[in-house]
């Protein structure tokens, strides 16, 4: 990107144009040459396409190279597997029951993708990464619209690179499709809160409240082109609604009442809320229900009004009061969340803040509204409604505040780009960190790599260089006067080192999670056999077990540490619908269907959050496992019997029990989940001497 840092060396006033605030959206059409409008149209897009395709092959090398899905990304991927195998598009499943935690988009959306590449993590994890880079392009033109083309391309690297949106564009999850609709959402309300009411040749509007962000400055000014408009206010107003009714399908009822309650939040404080009409309430609400009813409807005919009200009840309403989810977190925390989640960007956002209400009180005290303020304002406000909403909730979980990510890398565009016509000096100071920040990182990541106990594919000399040299370049463009190469260093620093992370330190890492390499060996030595699937009863479209042999249950919450065994009615279809309010994850690993061709994998007590992954890898729901009564049960079934077991966890077995297994590998792993006080805690020995042992019975 060395020609963007260039531009900086333009004339003073096209240098200025591009820095400072735009009055309106017509006001790029006012070039002196209009082949320069089109080269930088050409030029922009061609940056952001850099940007974005930068990011995504950053996120798509986290999720290549890290093969475990976390506690939430399982549901999604294996919801989605067990939908495939069903041959059920209505009603997600997971370990064979009715998982109306989340809507269906994003099962449709994984399934697709593992029909066309097949059923592995990375697929799964596709669809967040096109959202994630979706988010950053809209992003990037909004901001280009509103603030100039520098602005719109430090937006969209400050999004890309913000910590949490970069973590979370790796993950198999439906938030950062989520931030995609709620940004669109935003964008069409702004546009329609702008927009003429009817069709009209527009030469500027008349007056200010025909056209309510602009400033009635700029209307006499003349500096508006002409130009004809199809996009009433109706119009974009439909389509934000429709926006809402894909987040509904996404995540739920909050993808409406965020965005409406901010907006009428909004334009209570404008005092436009008259510029809501009873058919903008009607053409949006028909919109909204043409987009979510009709799953919506399916689910109910399929499973009843229980998993319905399964849905709104216990995973939105009980979710935000904390009767099912309270997290004990205080008020503050989502605000935290914030801050630490847009690092290192957010070390702009307190100066910010401060001028944009020192600005905003200013333009109220005069009377003379200007068109940056109500932006800004509308940023803000859709900031402190994101995390104020959720500050609220007993639930309070970070990345909550993900939607809230676009908005303040808006606004972070708009002054960094203005401070670096101004050459502020606190800007300049603040890149200058942020670019020693990545020579930091680059030492800290080399002593990292020198520590673990298996040697990775590179040098860890030559993998701390790499941030180490971007910052280094960084600090002299920043020496030389150009500031926003230096920003673009801070972007290609962080797009750098967190792919040679990937792509070296992962892979050494998994080494040391072999619960999925013992699962991929179970899969293969098992393979002959058949793995248990479920059908769909015809008269119910409910899922029923396909298998009809005796079921053996071990240590349930009854009878821990024994088994029993009953026969099912085979003699009709089963009518139950499959189980919704009754759904409990911790019993999820106590159910096995066994006879002679069966396969049981056996998780002990600690290993119950690898469950998930070892069904979704092997296709065999793994049983809990928790004292030695319960092996002995589970060893007692018919079948195949695989255990897998910490190393202190087995010596600690009777000599008997311990003579029923072979073991069949025993490897270093990560006992706990990594985190940076983890790591300096254990100097780097992240296994701590714990092992993992793969046992087979005998």
């Amino acid at each position: 990107m060395d020609d963007v840092a260039d531009q900086e060396k333009l004339p003073v006033d096209s240098k200025s144009h591009r820095g400072q605030p735009l009055t309106g959206v017509s006001e790029d059409l006012h070039r002196p040459n209009g082949d320069y409008i089109g080269s930088e149209a050409k030029q922009f897009g061609f940056r952001v396409a850099l940007i974005t395709v930068a990011a995504a092959i950053l996120y798509a090398l986290i999720s290549l190279h890290w093969p475990k899905f976390s506690r939430a990304e399982v549901f999604f991927a294996e919801c989605a597997r067990e939908m495939i195998a069903t041959s059920n598009m209505v009603t997600p499943l997971y370990h064979g029951q009715a998982f109306f935690d989340k809507p269906i988009l994003v099962y449709w959306f994984i399934i697709a993708c593992f029909k066309t590449f097949g059923i592995s993590h990375f697929a799964a994890r596709i669809p967040t990464i096109l959202a994630s880079a979706a988010t950053i392009v809209v992003t990037a033109y909004a901001c280009r619209s509103l603030f100039g083309w520098r602005a719109g391309l430090i937006a969209a690297m400050a999004l890309a690179t913000s910590f949490m949106y970069l973590s979370f564009s790796a993950l198999c999850m439906s938030d950062t499709m989520l931030v995609l609709v709620d940004t669109i959402t935003l964008i069409l309300m702004y546009a329609g809160y702008r927009a003429p009411e009817k069709n009209e040749l527009n030469f500027g509007p008349s007056s200010a409240d025909d056209n309510p962000g602009t400033s009635s400055a700029t209307v006499n000014s003349g500096t508006l082109a002409p130009r004809t408009t199809n996009w009433t206010r109706t119009k974009l107003w439909s389509l934000a609604a429709a926006a809402m009714g894909l987040g509904f399908l996404t995540k739920g009822p909050v993808a409406v009442v965020l965005p409406a309650a901010f907006f009428i939040a909004f334009l209570i404080v404008e005092r436009k809320l008259s510029l809501v009409k009873p058919k903008h309430l009607a053409f949006g609400a028909l919109a909204l229900c043409l987009i979510a009813s009709p799953w919506f409807f399916l689910a109910y005919n399929a499973n009843g009004m229980e998993a319905i009200t399964y849905f709104f009840i216990r995973e939105n309403f009980q979710r935000f009061a904390g009767a099912t989810y309270d997290t004990h977190r205080p008020i503050w925390f989502m605000l935290v969340s914030l801050m630490g989640g847009f690092l290192p960007w957010s070390v702009f956002l307190p100066p910010i803040l401060y001028l944009s209400i020192k600005q905003f009180l200013a333009q109220r005290k005069t009377k003379t509204p200007l068109e940056s303020s109500h932006i800004q304002l509308y940023l803000w406000m859709w900031v402190a409604v994101v995390v104020g909403f959720f500050s609220l909730s007993r639930g309070k979980i970070d990345y909550y505040a993900l939607p809230a990510f676009p908005a303040c890398a808006a606004l972070v565009g708009l002054y960094l780009s203005k401070w670096i016509d101004d050459q502020n000096k606190f800007a300049k100071t603040a890149i200058a960190i942020l670019n020693v920040a990545l020579i930091v990182v680059g030492v800290g990541l080399g002593l990292f790599l020198s520590v673990l106990p298996y040697p990775a594919a590179v040098s860890p000399v030559v993998v701390a260089l790499v941030p180490i040299a971007v910052g280094c370049f960084g600090l002299t463009k920043l020496f030389k006067g150009k500031t926003f190469a230096a920003c673009v260093t801070v972007f290609s620093g962080v797009v750098i080192t967190g792919s040679v992370f990937a792509a070296v330190a992962m892979p050494v890492m998994t080494a040391m999670q072999p619960a999925l390499q013992y699962a991929n060996d179970i899969k293969v030595a098992e393979k002959d056999k058949p793995i248990p699937v479920q059908t769909v009863d015809t008269k119910t479209n409910s899922p029923v077990a396909a298998d009809t042999t005796a079921a053996t249950v071990i240590g349930t919450a009854d009878t821990p540490g024994t088994a029993t065994t009953n026969t099912p009615d085979t003699s009709a279809p089963s009518t139950n619908k499959p189980g919704i309010f009754s759904f409990d994850h911790n019993t999820i690993g106590q159910n096995v269907v066994g006879d002679e061709n069966s396969v049981g994998i056996g998780m002990y007590a600690g290993l119950e959050h690898w469950i998930d992954e070892v069904t979704f890898r092997t296709g065999r729901e793994p049983i809990k496992v928790g004292n030695v009564g319960e092996l002995d049960a589970f060893l007692s079934t018919p079948g195949s019997h695989w255990l897998m077991i910490k190393n202190v966890d087995f010596d600690a077995l009777p000599t008997a029990a311990r003579a029923r297994l072979a073991v069949i590998e025993r490897r270093g792993f990560i006992p706990k989940s990594l985190n940076p006080g983890y790591i300096f805690k254990n100097k780097g020995n992240l296994t701590g001497g714990s092992e993992l042992i793969l046992a087979r019975s005998k």
